[in-house]
């Protein structure tokens, strides 16, 4: 019923949808699902506000969407001190590009002003341990070892990067956080998983 409702992402190629703010403290929104097709449907639900970060669950993909210039935040508690982290980014539509931090809660990527055709050049990183300059789906490995090295040719490695801080954090407990920009409005999976481990489909 149309009348029910003030949003929707029916006949979308993808199930997102944006509600500009500012809200009201305190403001509800109530979420329906209709499946059309008449098999079971299984699905996760995720509600954000800009500029909040997301927890990521070990092997648990995530579908999120990201707008053109804007950057979506996610952290994720490591846990285990005898396993790489390995964290991807792999794109439905567009080109999401992905940081790591583990100092700097933002790690974050913006357009050079006064750009209007703009490429990989004009973007400009900043606040990120580790960044993968992959196009289109990212993959960055942490190695719990030697954490400070770049595992691929298509990772960047800060030089403020210190070894022993990341392995401390391996060894006792810290959080990884990830940002996500869209250098075209995007839909991407973002999965965090010690590697070897197995990823829930």
């Amino acid at each position: 019923d149309p009348l029910s409702y003030d949003f929707t992402s029916a006949n979308n190629t993808v199930d997102n949808i944006h509600v500009d703010g500012p809200h009201e403290m305190a403001t509800t929104f109530i979420v329906g699902v209709f499946a059309s097709a008449s098999t079971n449907c299984r699905f996760n639900i995720v509600g954000s506000f800009t500029s909040t970060q997301i927890v990521l669950l070990a092997g648990v993909p995530q579908r999120h969407f990201v707008e053109e210039g804007v950057n979506e935040y996610f952290y994720f508690n490591v846990d285990r001190a005898d396993v790489d982290l390995q964290v991807t980014v792999t794109s439905i539509t567009g080109d999401p590009d992905m940081m790591i931090s583990y100092d700097d809660q933002y790690p974050s990527c913006r357009i050079q002003p006064g750009i209007s055709h703009y490429d990989y050049e004009h973007r400009l990183c900043s606040n990120y341990t580790w960044f993968s300059n992959n196009p289109k789906s990212d993959t960055v490995v942490i190695n719990h070892n030697n954490p400070c090295q770049a595992t691929a040719d298509t990772v960047a490695v800060s030089s403020t990067c210190d070894n022993d801080v990341v392995k401390d954090m391996f060894r006792t407990g810290g959080s990884f956080y990830v940002g996500v920009f869209g250098f075209s409005s995007s839909s991407f999976m973002i999965t965090a998983a010690y590697k070897g481990s197995r990823t829930k489909l």
